[in-house]
């Protein structure tokens, strides 16, 4: 496994595209900056490749102004890229003394089963361990991530009737909120005024310094053997030795477990070349998921919305 710059390994585009749902990719405030982002912070922008050079997962940084208070954080992640891109514009060079704080607006895999639940009380869900009872959540608890606060309008995603009907497969007759396939929340659709609006909210952790610091490995021999042990659970699971619900229950694990290493990884391989220009960076972290998505797919066909 190898860390890249995304300009340096292949288009990811295909892969992000299998598991992400298509109105995700209808933002309009990403569209109008996600261009400069790039140009401005390319070197945040990375990829986690295989032995043989595919795609295993990607995401991308932005250094921004923030004062360490839940009340100074953007509404998500449009607002870290508008906050980023208009800040490095005006001449405001928050990377410029160091990078001193890691935060990033998590959208959990699991909350579009429960659509109706504001972020703020699914993020107070706990198992018996007092871990998240969403994977995504305890894989950067895991790495030492403490909970922030929820990401009230990460993203705003409009459309008409007719593009929501497309980019959901769905039918809208009436005006009402609805509940879509893969949406962490509610979908408020007015057929009068041909307009479908989707407010997601995220939530907001931040990662401790230690991860900025050096680039030593953090996992002792006891968390190395338990990583093994649930990945040989994972895979007894697979084979189907265990009822359905132990089964989602172990996999859920395993790709903690993987995630934790593979984000580990990534730190290591991004702190020597990132550590030196950022005074406050905003990571959204995009497709580790992928490999959780793909674990529980089968498992998780109702609707939801992140």
């Amino acid at each position: 496994m190898r860390i890249v710059a995304r300009a340096e390994g292949p288009d990811p585009s295909a892969a992000f595209k299998e598991r992400w749902p298509e109105f995700i990719f209808h933002d309009d405030v990403s569209k109008r900056h996600i261009e400069r982002v790039g140009h401005y912070f390319g070197r945040f922008d990375i990829l986690v490749l295989d032995d043989d050079g595919a795609v295993m997962a990607g995401g991308w940084g932005v250094p921004m102004a923030w004062d360490g208070t839940v009340e100074d954080l953007p509404t998500g992640y449009d607002g870290a890229l508008v906050r980023a891109v208009e800040g490095h514009e005006a001449g405001v060079r928050a990377y410029a003394e160091g990078l001193s704080h890691v935060v990033a607006p998590l959208r959990p895999t699991w909350k579009h089963r429960y659509p109706t639940v504001p972020m703020a009380e699914y993020a107070t869900w706990q198992r018996a361990d007092g871990l998240s009872i969403a994977p995504w959540i305890r894989t950067h608890q895991r790495m030492g991530a403490r909970i922030l606060g929820p990401a009230p309008a990460s993203m705003v995603i409009e459309g008409t009737v007719a593009e929501w009907q497309e980019w959901t497969g769905m039918v809208f007759p009436v005006s009402r909120d609805y509940v879509v396939p893969e949406a962490l929340n509610l979908v408020r659709v007015d057929v009068e005024r041909d307009r479908g609006v989707y407010v997601e909210e995220n939530l907001w952790v931040e990662h401790p310094r230690r991860w900025l610091d050096d680039g030593a490995d953090h996992h002792d021999a006891e968390e190395d053997d338990e990583e093994r042990q649930v990945d040989r659970d994972a895979a007894q699971a697979q084979r189907g030795n265990d009822t359905a619900h132990g089964r989602e229950d172990r996999l859920g694990d395993a790709v903690d477990a993987r995630h934790e290493a593979g984000a580990e990884t990534a730190r290591r391989g991004g702190a020597g070349e990132n550590r030196a220009p950022v005074e406050h960076g905003a990571g959204h972290e995009q497709d580790l998921q992928q490999q959780e998505n793909q674990a529980h797919e089968g498992q998780d066909q109702r609707g939801y919305l992140q």
